[in-house]
């Protein structure tokens, strides 16, 4: 193991060396085009061709809003044999014309994705075959553009993206995601940040860029990765599934899905929240992969597929290196893994059962003041610290219930989504519910896992059932370590705050049979 991570390093150095020198040195200047869209609108596009090529080649198209610093770094993709073109997007060069991010790039009026590529796949550059490529807003492009279907369009590589930015980038249950929000939109794009603001709920403003209600009109397969901590996990995930099992001739059952234990930041982190990136998770060579992906489909190399299945994850488990059956990659022909859903109740003394309490009901409370909310520490977050932190700080507040299970007698390993459903009344007319889902080492840390949150419209004088959604996760949770939910009406600055003070009552026992489902592997 130690020997192959070693190398894996070396290679990584290597390549970045490469790059580097390649960034700094590299006589060869891009040829930049101006490549029209179907409004007259032109979109500058720097097209990198290999030294020394002999006819036209297969091309990568990277469209982005990010810095020029880039993309030297994806030039080197040339050097596999490729023509790659960097496109900046619409909303980055003509902000005045057209302020609002993804709209230009999806399925409506303008399109402006597909029609790079049918630019790119008729013209003297390339042979016709055109892949995408990118993470970020450089993957959500590459989801939108996917149900127009450019007949040029061979292959995509998408990374740490969500179909959905409804639900996975601006209102997660709900509840306004207001530090990442702010820090995306508010300055670069302030007529966007403004009319999310606007569209508090699901409507017609979101469905016009939600690639999730699209999928039959899919093509095209794809690889999607992602990370257990990353902004996006539950929208990769979502993405491969629907495109796996609802895509139309040429992506039904031909996706690719890689989970590992990242943020959105990546595979290349050596900090892993409190923690240092755990070695095993080094195993996973993604340049490899990527060349792979784009020889078999652009060049017609199907063979250097075989070796890569359907689904590979990463099983997370302790990070204080006590042994355990996690910390390993898996394999599987689809997501989620056969799972068993075990129930885990709240329960007296502050405990998680398997068993439905004998009680008929139980009270827990607390209090909410919307001027001391509970800190977000750690988590899935885009521009916050992020990963797996210690919650122990947040647990010892009056306002953050916890309910834990007792020592676990073996290895449990959790693997698949994670919903709860907690009795809820409240003083207030609205208010949130906020879990985190922990890992309680022996020491008595409380590593976070994972969460949800849950906006909620209360009925007068009522015990409302609440369903949470803390998204999907891989985890061991090792003997002697418990497993811990946590219950609070805040998770600040992630999400904004109720402007509502609240005394929030949780009901538990067999008459409010409160409780998570943990998707056990057994």
């Amino acid at each position: 193991m130690q020997n192959k991570c070693k190398k894996f390093f070396l290679r990584s150095l290597l390549f970045f060396l490469f790059a580097l020198t390649t960034s700094l040195f590299s006589e060869s200047e891009p040829l930049m085009v101006q490549i029209p869209m179907r409004d007259g609108t032109k979109l500058l596009t720097h097209l990198y061709i290999p030294e020394n090529s002999k006819g036209p080649l297969p091309c990568i198209l990277i469209r982005t809003p990010g810095p020029a610093k880039l993309k030297k770094i994806y030039s080197l993709m040339s050097d596999w044999g490729y023509v790659v073109a960097i496109q900046s997007l619409r909303s980055h060069h003509h902000s005045e014309q057209h302020p609002e991010p993804y709209i230009a790039d999806a399925w409506g009026t303008l399109q402006d994705g597909h029609d790079a590529i049918e630019w790119l796949g008729n013209s003297s550059y390339t042979n016709g075959n055109v892949g995408t490529y990118g993470a970020s807003a450089n993957g959500i492009t590459q989801l939108l553009l996917a149900p127009t279907q450019p007949k040029h369009l061979k292959c995509q590589f998408i990374q740490v993206a969500t179909p959905t930015l409804y639900q996975h980038a601006a209102y997660v249950g709900g509840a306004f995601c207001k530090h990442q929000i702010e820090s995306w939109f508010s300055k670069i794009a302030p007529k966007a940040y403004q009319s999310i603001l606007e569209n508090k709920s699901y409507n017609s403003y979101w469905e016009q860029i939600d690639a999730s209600k699209k999928s039959e009109y899919v093509k095209t397969p794809a690889v999607h990765i992602g990370g257990w901590y990353d902004v996006f996990s539950q929208g990769t995930i979502d993405a491969f599934c629907s495109w796996q099992k609802k895509g139309a001739a040429g992506a039904k059952g031909k996706q690719k899905l890689i989970m590992g234990p990242w943020t959105h930041w990546g595979s290349d982190q050596e900090q892993f929240g409190e923690f240092k990136f755990p070695q095993a998770a080094l195993e996973f060579e993604e340049n490899q992969l990527i060349r792979d992906w784009f020889d078999a489909h652009l060049k017609a190399e199907t063979e250097k597929l075989n070796r890569y299945p359907e689904v590979l994850y990463y099983v997370m488990g302790p990070l204080d290196e006590t042994p355990s059956k996690g910390n390993q990659w898996k394999k599987s022909h689809s997501w989620p893994p056969a799972a068993n859903k075990k129930i885990h109740y709240l329960s007296k003394s502050h405990r998680l059962k398997t068993k439905l309490p004998a009680f008929s009901s139980r009270e827990y409370s607390f209090d909410y003041n919307p001027d001391n909310p509970v800190s977000t520490v750690g988590g899935k977050n885009l521009y916050l610290q992020s990963g797996p932190f210690d919650q122990s700080k947040n647990e010892k507040r009056d306002d953050v219930l916890t309910f834990t299970t007792l020592e676990l007698n073996q290895d449990t390993e959790v693997t698949g989504r994670i919903t709860a459903t907690i009795y809820l009344s409240s003083s207030a007319p609205n208010t949130d519910l906020a879990l985190t889902l922990t890992d309680v080492y022996p020491d008595g840390k409380s590593i976070l896992i994972s969460e949800g949150i849950q906006h909620v419209q209360l009925k007068e004088n009522g015990v409302q059932a609440v369903d949470v959604d803390l998204w999907s996760t891989s985890m061991v949770f090792a003997k002697g370590h418990k497993i811990r939910l946590s219950v609070a009406s805040s998770n600040f600055p992630h999400f904004d705050k109720n402007p509502n003070p609240a005394d929030n009552v949780i009901h538990v026992g067999s008459k409010y049979p409160s409780q998570i489902v943990l998707p056990i592997i057994e």
